[in-house]
Formats: structure tokens, sequence, C-alpha cells
């Protein structure tokens, strides 16, 4: 049985001897990829013997971070500012063509790239074709993304992370709803090529996959179609053996349902916050801290209330403050986590042209693809405003009612001259908005008919 990207110790040794006065190039997408993260594929090249150069690509603003100026000053590292664009991903591109360059012009130089999808396959499967040699630094856990560029042709170094490991579970229940809960750490098991093909293969057969997509979404909907009870769906690897635990303990005459795609499956999160060692000792990384915050997985049908449903779980839509569905999908389409999503994974991503059943109906395309990881921004929470009304003289208190603070906010908004709004999370989204100007990753608002 072959065991994946575990070299033995000897033929490390070997290639980090042959590799002691080589080169390599990272290129990092800045605005996705973290200083942590980053530094750690600087080391993971230097322990197999590369002698790395690194090239960050990000808004121009992100120079004003120190904690940037800090890694950029250091030799061998070089910044390149590529400005925000609506339309596309303006780093993948430019990415994009500075392998294709290295591989056309640097023979000395071996392309190295850092990233957690397939976004960039083809143009590893191009450079590969030409012979070159071509390296991908996935973290570990991302077994998909690993096999993928395996199988393109490079070759993929698994990063384990500050953590030992995720110590989050998230469990999908048979009635649709979900938990989180702290664990031991958890560490990927060294699987054989079949142990990961078969389940995906018999997934597909049954319709729950396609021959892309995110296998989560695949073994949560067979899960909840069958009742089969919980099942993990954080770590991913974990509820994919699960999975074929349970299809080889059922054996070759089960009968099992085919697929009908009308499920939506969910796993919330809270927003990203700064990354601390402290909260990676926690929670095992930062992606486990705001899974455990999000409260846990769900699935629901489809329908044509579908999408209200579904933002109403996420704290979008109420019955009280927030009861305009409106306001309540232009929150939801213009939380980063969100819009990115839309964009780039699903082709969803709401126009100025669009009417409110427009947006409706991209979101549901959107929730019912398997083309996400399902993870789903929550509603933003209002600490921030209530500090800043606070501040600014309009909230006594930060511990003000909810009603105080919406009214704080109509005048925050006035003043500033923001667009009026009709609900709590409409104005939260834009006196957030409004406070985040220097964020050096924000392209603008999304906006449409409301």
């Amino acid at each position: 049985m072959r065991r994946q990207y575990q070299p033995s110790s000897r033929t490390a040794a070997r290639r980090t001897r042959a590799r002691s006065k080589s080169r390599a190039e990272l290129l990092v997408d800045g605005d996705q990829r973290g200083i942590f993260q980053t530094q750690e594929a600087i080391e993971r090249l230097q322990q197999e013997g590369w002698t790395v150069q690194t090239r960050v690509f990000a808004a121009p603003k992100r120079l004003e971070s120190k904690k940037w100026q800090e890694l950029l000053s250091k030799p061998g590292t070089k910044f390149q500012a590529v400005p925000r664009s609506r339309k596309g991903e303006a780093s993948d591109v430019a990415i994009e063509g500075r392998l294709r360059c290295l591989a056309r012009t640097s023979r000395s130089i071996c392309p190295a790239l850092l990233t957690t999808d397939t976004d960039f396959l083809g143009v590893v499967q191009e450079i590969v074709g030409m012979g070159r040699e071509m390296v991908v630094l996935v973290p570990q856990g991302r077994t998909s993304s690993m096999r993928k560029y395996e199988l393109a042709g490079a070759r993929v170094l698994p990063m384990q992370g500050r953590g030992n490991g995720p110590k989050v579970r998230a469990q999908l229940h048979a009635h649709g709803g979900g938990s989180v809960e702290m664990t031991d750490p958890w560490a990927a098991p060294q699987v054989s090529e079949d142990d990961r093909e078969e389940p995906s293969a018999f997934l597909q057969s049954l319709d729950y996959r396609d021959e892309r997509g995110y296998l989560v979404q695949s073994v949560a909907k067979f899960w909840f179609t069958h009742r089969l009870g919980p099942v993990t769906v954080f770590p991913v690897p974990q509820g994919c053996a699960e999975t074929f635990q349970l299809v080889r303990k059922a054996g070759a005459e089960a009968s099992w349902v085919r697929y009908k795609d009308n499920l939506a499956y969910f796993l919330p999160v809270t927003g990203s916050s700064k990354k601390t060692l402290k909260k990676i000792d926690e929670f095992g990384g930062m992606v486990a801290r705001q899974i455990f915050k999000g409260g846990g997985p769900f699935v629901i049908h489809d329908s044509p209330d579908m999408v209200a449903q579904a933002l109403s779980m996420m704290g979008y839509l109420d019955y009280k403050l927030n009861a305009d569905v409106a306001e309540a999908m232009l929150t939801f389409v213009n939380m980063p986590e969100n819009k990115l999503k839309l964009r780039k994974y699903c082709d969803a991503l709401p126009s100025f042209e669009d009417t409110i059943s427009d947006v409706s109906e991209k979101l549901r395309r959107a929730f019912l693809s398997h083309g996400t990881d399902g993870l789903w921004r929550l509603a933003p929470k209002d600490a921030e405003v209530r500090k800043e009304l606070c501040k600014q003289g309009l909230l006594t208190s930060e511990a003000s009612t909810k009603s105080a603070v919406l009214q704080a906010m109509i005048k925050f908004a006035r003043q500033h001259k923001l667009p009026e709004m009709r609900s709590y999370n409409g104005y939260l989204f834009r006196i957030l908005h409004h406070m985040g100007t220097s964020d050096p990753s924000r392209v603008g608002t999304v906006e449409f008919k409301v």
C-alpha cells in the first residue's frame, strides 16, 4: 500500500544535499495567505535545501502593515503591488503571469507556489508540460488539492501549520442541524491512493459528487439523505474516512438513494480575527477557531424560501430589527469571505442591474453548488461599531440595547452621508464598511436594486 507525501529520511536528505545550491522563487497571494503561513512556506522550502526568494502579491496598502513591512524587508523578499479589481482575481492573474515568466526565462529558478485550492491547476500543468520542475505548498488537510496538484506532475509539499492539528470537530446530525466541540489535536492520517479515490468514486456514482467540487458537500448530503446519524464535516478527511467505513461495512448489497440536487450545506464561520500563537494553540488553527465560533453545520432542502431560511439561520434575517430580506442579502454578499466565494467559485456575485429576485436566485444557485466548502460567513458583530458610536458621543454605553444602538447608527449614517437603510444589519454593514476604508484588501461594495 503506497503512502503519499512521506519521503524516507534518506531520500529527503539526498534531495536536500542536491538542492543546497538551487534556487526557488515562492509566489504568495498576500491578501489571502497570512504572514505565519508565508513564513512557514519559506521555512519548508529551506528544509528541502532550496535557497528561497519570495515574491508577495497584494494590494498596495498592504505595505502599510508594520508586520508585513518586517517580513518584506528581509533579504530575498519582494513586494509586487496589485491594484484591486472588481472583475476577477487580480492577484491570481499576476501570479499566473509570473509563473509563466519563470518557466520560460529562468531555468535556474524553480517556481514554487503557496495555495490552498486548485485555482492554479491549469498553469501548473502548463509548466510541468514544459519539462520544468514545479513545487506547490499546500496546508495539511487539503487532501483533494494535494492530490490534484500531484496528478498534474507538481511536487507537493504539505505544511503542518503552527499547531499540532485542529482541536475542533464539527458534526452534522441526522435531523440537519449540527454541533461543534473541542477535541484532542487531529492529525491527517497517511492513506493509500485507493482509500482516497474510492469514496469519491462511490459518491460520484450516486450523483452526490461532480468531477469537480468539494468532497465535504458530497459527504454531508449523502449522510443527511440517508439519515445515517452524525458525521464529521470538519476536519473533512475524518468525515471521508467515516463515509468509506460505513459503505464498506454495508457491503455491495446495500441500497442507496441517488442525489436529487435539492440540498444546501452550510458550515457557518465567524469573521477572521487577528492571528496569534495563543489562538492557534487553543484551537489548532485559525480556521478551526472560526468554525468553532460559527456554532455548527446545517443542511436545508431547496424551496422557494430556502435563501431566506439560510440567511435567518446565519443571523442576517429575523422578525425584529432585521426583517428586510433585500438588506439581509445585501449584507451577506458584502461580507468579504462570502463575496470571494460568490465571485470566484460560483459566478454568482450580484451586479448593479440585478433585482432582488435575481440576487435571490444567484444565492440559491451558490448554496446548492458543490463549488464551495460551505464555510459561509455569519452576520457581522456590532462590538466595533458600538465602540465607535460611544467614541463619537452618539451612544452612552457599549452595553446599550440594540434599539438604542440602531438610533445611534442612524445618526452616524446621516452625519457621514451614508445610505439610509431599513435594518439593523444594514446600518451595521454600511458603518463597518465606512470604518474599514483603510483595509488594503477592500474592493468596494456590491450593490443591487434593493
